[in-house]
């Protein structure tokens, strides 16, 4: 009996403790579901914060940069017309100015002007000669003309003795007399002519002779001016190949000078940066033969990439040198016009100066300029809207360079535009705090 009760009192409590387990239970389910539900996370933490820029449009002027070497179109390679000791050289070198006219190197002059004087006396001489020769001449004209009278009359006197010696009328003795004057005179006649035509022709050979020694006399003049070496154009050395006291011969370089008025740079640009620059053609004013429009208006500045701040010039396309199809690259001359450095020297331009080449072409219209930081991965943007949600975009890149990208303006008033890369955890439709910046990146 007393056993039996102890098991009933153990069943009795297990049972009592079941139910305030149940009642305690119930009890705590009534007071959580009387709570009020816990606040979200986001209201329960911070909102992050963004770097944004406002959504404006705007327009732009597309940039491309290049690189290039100052070339002349335009060098003289400066040689003697004649050969000899080098008895003055300019002292020039690589990279000085020199003017049209400037004195630049001297030769010996010794052997032409012996070659002038021998050629001015051979003049004198031959002329003397020919002064002479043509009294003689005209001498034995006179002499010749007598000659020839007289033998006309003793012709005459022959004839009348041989008719009358054979008419027997005359002796022997007297016509041979008569004959014997008659051609002892034809006799001079003929050598008088022939005295004559030797003196003509040597009259001739020292007419000659005068020619070529007038002719001799210029080279030598020639020759002489030819000693002295002048600038025949304003630019700068190139180089200088001579030494003075050299024995330099004819057609030997002694310096080069470019031309400045003919420097060019040459730079070349992807296809893509000529597109980006000039666009391409609009529909229907193309005959097919070209993709890329010719480069018109498109402004240029040049800089001396060792001192860019200070020697700097405007220029011009003036040609497209040619198009590597193996690169796509478009070579374009670009020829500086107007100095804009801050130096005060204009520092004159010289074969192979490394230049920057800054090219400004088409203006872009209501478009939005971003930095590259605003790019996200696989081409998109995020703007956060006037109720600082974020919202994902497609970025359609217009135009782009080192520093930003355009994009077309198509955005909602009050956009903002996140100008950084995204933290981990921010994902489309969160809402976010905005913190605008400042343009710096152009």
């Amino acid at each position: 009996m007393h056993i039996k009760d102890k098991i009933n009192k153990r069943i009795l409590s297990r049972i009592l403790l079941g139910f305030v387990l149940i009642i305690f239970a119930i009890l705590v389910f009534f007071l959580l579901s009387s709570r009020k539900p816990p606040l979200e996370s986001a209201s329960q933490q911070p909102l992050k914060l963004l770097m944004a820029i406002p959504a404006a449009p705007g327009s732009y002027q597309v940039t491309e940069t290049g690189y290039g070497t100052m070339q002349s179109e335009f060098i003289i390679k400066i040689s003697p017309e004649i050969g000899g000791n080098l008895t003055y050289l300019n002292e020039l070198e690589t990279g000085d100015i020199v003017q049209k006219g400037d004195l630049l190197a001297k030769i010996e002059k010794k052997d032409y002007q012996l070659n002038f004087e021998r050629a001015n006396i051979k003049i004198e001489t031959n002329k003397a000669e020919y002064a002479s020769l043509e009294k003689i001449i005209e001498y034995d004209k006179s002499v010749l003309n007598s000659l020839a009278e007289q033998l006309k009359l003793q012709e005459s006197d022959y004839k009348r003795s041989r008719s009358l010696y054979e008419k027997s009328a005359l002796s022997k003795k007297e016509f041979e007399a008569s004959a014997i004057s008659y051609f002892q005179t034809q006799k001079a006649y003929i050598t008088g002519m022939t005295s004559l035509a030797e003196r003509q022709y040597r009259l001739t050979l020292v007419k000659n002779t005068i020619y070529q020694a007038e002719l001799d006399k210029q080279d030598a003049e020639l020759d002489l001016q030819r000693c002295e070496i002048f600038s025949p154009i304003s630019g700068r050395v190139e180089s200088v190949s001579a030494e003075q006291e050299e024995n330099v011969s004819i057609g030997q370089t002694l310096l080069s000078i470019a031309q400045e008025e003919t420097m060019m740079v040459y730079v070349s640009l992807t296809a893509f940066q000529m597109l980006n620059l000039i666009g391409t053609y609009e529909s229907g004013k193309t005959n097919g033969t070209n993709w890329l429009k010719m480069p018109e208006n498109i402004e240029c500045k040049i800089f001396w990439t060792d001192f860019p701040d200070n020697y700097a010039w405007e220029g011009k396309i003036v040609r497209v040198k040619d198009f590597d199809a193996k690169t796509s690259t478009v070579s374009l001359a670009v020829k500086p016009e107007t100095y804009i450095g801050i130096s005060k020297t204009n520092k004159p331009l010289f074969e192979g100066m490394f230049c920057k080449v800054i090219f400004t072409g088409r203006t872009l219209n209501n478009v939005v300029s971003l930095p590259w930081a605003a790019l996200q991965l696989y081409g998109k943007i995020y703007v956060v809207d006037k109720n600082g949600i974020l919202r994902e975009k497609t970025a359609n890149i217009i135009s782009s360079s080192s520093s930003d990208l355009l994009i077309p303006y198509n955005f909602e008033d009050g956009d903002k535009i996140v100008a950084q890369q995204m933290p981990q955890g921010l994902v489309d439709g969160m809402e976010v705090k905005v913190s605008e910046i400042e343009k710096s990146w152009k």
